[in-house]
């Protein structure tokens, strides 16, 4: 699975919860079965706001082309 198709699955489940995202965003691969894909939330980008966490996270499983959402605190 490469960075692209890893990218849209991500964005696909982030779409099915309703969740708003920036669509650019980076693929960081974890193992040879995973991948953590990292989206900035648009209020991260107006810069009179403070947001934390700027990001979204998602883990891609690329044999079940399944998604988990990263908690993050």
């Amino acid at each position: 699975m490469n960075n692209k198709e890893t990218k849209q699955i991500a964005a696909q489940y982030l779409i099915s919860r309703r969740i708003d995202f920036v669509p650019d965003g980076d693929v960081t691969n974890i193992s040879s079965s995973l991948s953590e894909v990292r989206f900035l939330i648009p209020e991260a980008l107006d810069p009179n706001l403070v947001v934390d966490p700027q990001d979204v996270r998602v883990i891609v499983h690329h044999e079940s082309r399944t998604c988990e959402l990263v908690l993050q605190m």
